[in-house]
């Protein structure tokens, strides 16, 4: 399915041969790109991966271990005991903050503002969920968010970064599910929202559990999460993929990287992930592993596993594949 991609060459002003950075996008086309851009977004993702690792070591050590502060001299754990006093809401809602603006302007250095109506769409429609969850207890069961955690609440209910925190991975996983099954509506939008309830998976214990970021109202099975909520999350993620397929999103999703965008879902599943094991939550552990195990090898086509841990290649390069994206979804 997946054809091979390295590099073109180019002769820049000096006249001196330089190399082009060529990438396989969603849609299984090639595209050549901007050197310097693609290795700022590189870069980017990177510096992502590093935020996450510093976030998950900071819950291992200073987060289940506050007592540690006073390890250090009193004019220094003055300042360290009052930046982890912050540094729960800094890192929920500062990081979801960083993640979704660099995934913006990724998608706006790609594929300028096309990905506005499909934001739009999901960020109205998660909202929606997101308010009658909070309000009837529909359809992930009843619960609320934090006060001090999560900032400023619309509508009294539904923090501002939630919405926009379900647009982040909405986009990674219609992309991957668009790069898995590029023929097929119905498949994109079923794996798509199977790949977004994955995230919940480690998400929910992890900032609900361990840090009350939320709370349920009624305490369930797994970690004092109602199972309901999968149900929810699911049903949620349909709704948006829907809403994507509807709006054509393929169109734009299929001219960006499938291995930036994997790596950007990865680095957010990592982050509650890292938490669980920090925190010896090993029957979630388990339960993650094994769904996203299920997922990867047992539903996605072997082509797209291996380009999604294999995207770089070396060899000559093929030629583009022809219309490949005029004749995916009709």
């Amino acid at each position: 399915m997946f054809s091979r991609c390295d590099f073109d060459e180019w002769i820049d002003s000096a006249g001196k041969p330089r190399k082009v950075p060529c990438i396989m996008t969603v849609g299984n086309s090639e595209q050549r790109l901007n050197p310097q851009l693609e290795r700022v977004f590189r870069i980017m993702l990177w510096s992502l991966g590093g935020v996450a690792l510093f976030s998950v070591i900071g819950y291992a050590t200073f987060g289940l271990h506050p007592q540690w502060l006073n390890a250090f001299p009193p004019a220094i754990s003055k300042y360290l005991n009052e930046f982890y006093r912050i540094s729960f809401r800094l890192f929920g809602e500062g990081q979801t903050w960083l993640m979704a603006l660099a995934l913006l302007a990724y998608l706006t250095g790609h594929v300028k503002g096309r990905w506005i109506p499909a934001a739009l769409a999901v960020v109205v429609l998660s909202f929606a969920s997101e308010w009658a969850g909070t309000v009837y207890g529909f359809p992930f069961g009843a619960y609320t968010y934090s006060d001090t955690l999560m900032g400023y609440r619309l509508l009294g209910h539904v923090p501002t970064v939630i919405p926009l925190s379900w647009f982040m991975m909405a986009v990674p996983s219609f992309a991957i599910a668009y790069g898995a099954f590029p023929r097929s509506r119905v498949k994109v939008v079923l794996m798509g929202a199977l790949l977004l309830t994955l995230w919940d998976v480690s998400l929910d214990p992890a900032m609900s559990y361990l840090v009350p970021y939320w709370s349920w109202k009624v305490k369930g099975a797994f970690y004092g999460m109602p199972l309901q909520n999968w149900f929810g999350w699911y049903v949620t993620g349909l709704v948006l993929m829907a809403a994507m397929s509807a709006l054509r999103s393929e169109r734009w999703v299929a001219e960006l990287s499938l291995p930036w965008l994997g790596g950007f879902y990865a680095i957010n599943w990592f982050v509650p992930f890292g938490m669980l094991v920090a925190a010896g939550l090993w029957w979630g552990v388990l339960v993650s592993v094994l769904c996203v195990s299920v997922c990867l090898i047992g539903l996605m086509p072997p082509s797209l596993r291996l380009h999604l841990w294999f995207s770089s290649s070396s060899g000559p390069n093929p030629s583009p594949t022809p219309g490949v994206v005029d004749k995916q979804l009709p």
